[in-house]
């Protein structure tokens, strides 16, 4: 049925509000071909049910899988001195090891944006690296400024996390999303839904 909308391959991840980082706990396949969507959600729901046994497994994303590109982070965190804290860098597999991040205080404007693009060790690597080609630092500095509006606007999102974001010359897309709101405005949606 699936390969009657789309014939690529594909990428599998598990959906599990207990598990932060899927691709630890095995919950991440790449390059799925349609006709094996079965097989690999039962691979996936095995490899979690393995490594974090006491997770609870709420389906999987089912998502087109993007061609090459430089995988960048874009996140949101609330700072109790400073406030909203933005975070741009390095994302995939390079957050941890690399370490490569820059934070500004949101509100953000053009100008702070340009520094973040330009703060970071592998700012070159924006530019093409070895044969890559430049990314569009303007659909970057997009996503980033529209996250600092969402921390200005929305003060019950705690945490956002696009991990990654691909990077190319011809724009950008959201691989990974997460948001985290405020424990109280978790609460009160609980016993809003409760109460109806």
């Amino acid at each position: 049925m699936a390969s009657q909308f789309y014939e690529g391959p594909l990428a599998v991840k598990v959906v599990s509000p207990d598990i932060v980082h899927k691709t630890d706990v095995g919950g991440v396949l790449l390059n799925v071909a349609p006709s094996e969507l079965r097989a690999a959600f039962d691979e996936v729901t095995k490899r979690v049910a393995q490594r974090s046994p006491n997770a609870r497994i709420e389906g999987m994303f089912i998502q087109e899988m993007r061609g090459d590109g430089l995988e960048t982070i874009v996140g949101l965190s609330r700072d109790p001195s400073f406030g909203p804290l933005i975070m741009f860098g390095l994302g995939g597999v390079f957050v941890e090891a690399a370490a490569d991040v820059v934070f500004r205080i949101a509100p953000l404007d053009d100008r702070l944006v340009d520094e973040m693009l330009h703060g970071i060790r592998g700012t070159r690597l924006l530019d093409g690296w070895r044969g890559a080609p430049a990314v569009d630092r303007a659909a970057i500095a997009s996503v980033i400024l529209r996250v600092s509006q969402i921390a200005i606007d929305h003060p019950t999102i705690s945490e956002i996390d696009i991990n990654p974001l691909v990077a190319r010359s011809d724009g950008v897309t959201a691989i990974d999303v997460r948001i985290r709101l405020q424990p109280s405005a978790r609460d009160a949606r609980a016993e809003s839904s409760g109460s109806s």
